[in-house]
């Protein structure tokens, strides 16, 4: 019987000293936890960024300080941010999200991170003049001209309106280029085709006659011929010129209107780009001997 009482005291010893063990473990373990739970909420991370971030098309951005961009307030928590992938700067538009990786204390977080991306840098093109050439002259409009965009390169540039090398008069025209972003640069300049110094025939009743650009005048062809082979008076070559051929019988072609009648043909010549910068609802004109004659719009 007393070793049965013995053995009872120690297993009540054993039990009462497990139970005291096992409070104070587990004690000190919810003390613990508290204490690491009170202290990641005390130190987790807090960041917020500004909600107008806005980057320039092609931007470098490895080189960028995260904090710039923070809104910073007896709130904000942090010692390291870190992207977590690339900001791209060749992608246009509004709210792209890239992840940034906060780390405070041994704790991280993740935020988000919004920004746009804006092309607000126009194209330059260089080496677009005005150019002045004669009728049935070849050109390259486009030679020496070039375009480029800062982040795009060297763009293709295009002739804005119709021109003819053929027919004398004055064009407007446009160089224009367009970046990949749709921003496009345009400069005017002028093409002037000037009239080639040559005679032309007409004919007016029975009698033919050509103009001369070189002394602005017209002359009856047979009576020029005739005075070649013939010692005929100034008097009479004068007369026979005079009767024949006018401007009146000139009634245009292509849709040409008459404006007017200068001193000579240098005269019309020297003021035909301005008649035309002058009339916007012209889109060519020309000089026929003294005469200046257009086409509407």
């Amino acid at each position: 019987m007393k070793n049965i009482k013995i053995n009872k005291k120690i297993i009540g010893v054993i039990v009462t000293t497990l139970i005291l063990v096992s409070a104070t473990y587990f004690g000190i373990k919810y003390y613990q936890d508290k204490q690491h739970q009170e202290y990641i909420k005390e130190n987790t991370p807090n960041v917020v960024f500004k909600d107008d971030i806005v980057f320039e098309y092609g931007f470098d951005v490895s080189n960028i300080n995260l904090e710039d961009y923070v809104i910073k307030d007896e709130n904000t928590k942090y010692e390291t941010l870190v992207l977590d992938n690339k900001i791209d700067t060749k992608l246009l538009g509004k709210n792209h999200v890239v992840k940034v990786i906060a780390t405070n204390k041994g704790i991280t977080k993740e935020f988000d991170l919004l920004y746009s991306v804006t092309d607000t840098k126009m194209p330059i093109i260089d080496g677009v003049k005005n150019h002045e050439i004669t009728e049935g002259d070849n050109i390259d409009l486009l030679k020496d001209v070039k375009a480029i965009d800062v982040v795009d390169g060297e763009l293709k540039v295009e002739i804005i309106g119709d021109y003819d090398n053929k027919k004398a008069g004055t064009y407007k025209l446009k160089a224009t280029a367009t970046d990949k972003n749709s921003n496009k640069v345009e400069q005017d300049f002028t093409l002037i085709v000037k009239a080639k110094p040559k005679s032309v025939a007409t004919t007016s009743s029975s009698n033919n006659y050509y103009y001369d650009y070189s002394d602005d005048n017209y002359y009856n062809s047979s009576s020029s011929s005739s005075s070649s082979n013939s010692n005929s008076s100034s008097s009479s070559n004068s007369s026979s010129s005079s009767s024949g051929w006018s401007i009146d019988d000139y009634d245009g072609a292509d849709g040409e209107v008459f404006y007017k009648k200068y001193d000579s043909f240098e005269a019309c010549n020297a003021v035909m780009n301005d008649e035309l910068m002058a009339h916007d609802d012209w889109s060519s004109n020309s000089c026929y001997g003294s005469a200046m004659w257009y086409v509407p719009r």
